[in-house]
This record gives structure tokens, sequence and C-alpha cells, in this order.
């Protein structure tokens, strides 16, 4: 009741935070707050790249899950989520980001266990699949130096 009562004061007509006065609703009694508002603006994290401002997926992701991180830990408030129109595309990175790599060292396994078996020399096999790697790496590296980002529609 202490806080509702400091809020109310520092919210009213005279208070100092008039201003946030009507982000605030009171319960009929006026004895809780019913709800509140924030106001909070989408900072944009970019890095330029080649003259280009371009998102930088990896601040983004970071961003995202250390705001989510510090909703989530607020236990003395009701619960809450954190949303907004861009996070869909981030969300979208940070799934990118990880099955990059699960697919393609799984492709590089997938093609080492199909050399082995049909070349049947294990010294071979290991040269095969240590080529096919390398031509893998050597698309992904023309991938950035062509300025071609991996994302879901590369």
């Amino acid at each position: 009741e202490d806080f509702v009562l400091t809020m109310k004061n520092y919210t009213s007509f005279t208070g100092p935070g008039r201003v946030y006065g009507r982000d605030f609703s009171y319960s009929e009694d006026r004895s809780s707050i019913r709800l509140y508002k924030v106001d909070l603006e989408y900072v944009r994290l970019t890095k330029e790249n080649r003259g280009e401002v371009i998102a930088d997926a990896a601040r983004q992701i970071d961003a995202m899950d250390e705001t989510r991180a510090m909703v989530e830990s607020w236990d003395d408030l009701p619960s809450a989520f954190v949303f907004c129109e861009q996070y869909l595309s981030i969300e979208g990175f940070k799934v990118i980001q990880q099955e990059l790599y699960q697919n393609v060292g799984l492709a590089i396994a997938c093609v080492a266990v199909i050399v082995l078996i049909t070349v049947g020399n294990f010294m071979a096999a290991l040269l095969i699949t240590i080529n096919v790697a390398l031509c893998i790496v050597e698309i992904l590296g023309f991938m950035f130096a062509a300025g071609i980002v991996i994302d879901s529609v590369s």
C-alpha cells in the first residue's frame, strides 16, 4: 500500500511525475494499481558492411535474449512477456545460426559414412570427406565474399 500511495502522489496533478499520470490505472477504491503502461522504443542494432548498413544479427539475438531474461527474472511483479514485431525475424536469425552449423556438420558426417561404405578404404574415405568439407567451406566463403547473407532466403 505504501508503494501505491507513493505512486499516486508521484503521478498526481501536482507531483513531479505528473506526465506519467495517465499511464496508471488504479482500482475502483484506488487501493491498488490495476494496470500501467510503459513506453519503450526499439533501438536498431546495426553494423556497416561494405558501405551498407545491415542488421547485426548477433547483437540483435543477444539483446532479445537479455531482454526476455530480464523480464522473466522479475519475480515481484505480475507475469509479463516481451514481444515486438522485429522479434519474429530475430528468432529466424537465431534458428538459422544454430541450424547452419548443425546441418553442415551432419552433411559432412553423412558424406563420410557413405564414402566409407562405398569406397571401403578408410584413408581414401578420409581424403574424400576432407575434400567435400573444404568444398562446403569454399562455398560459404564465396557467399561471404559475394555479400550473400545466410538467411531464410539464401
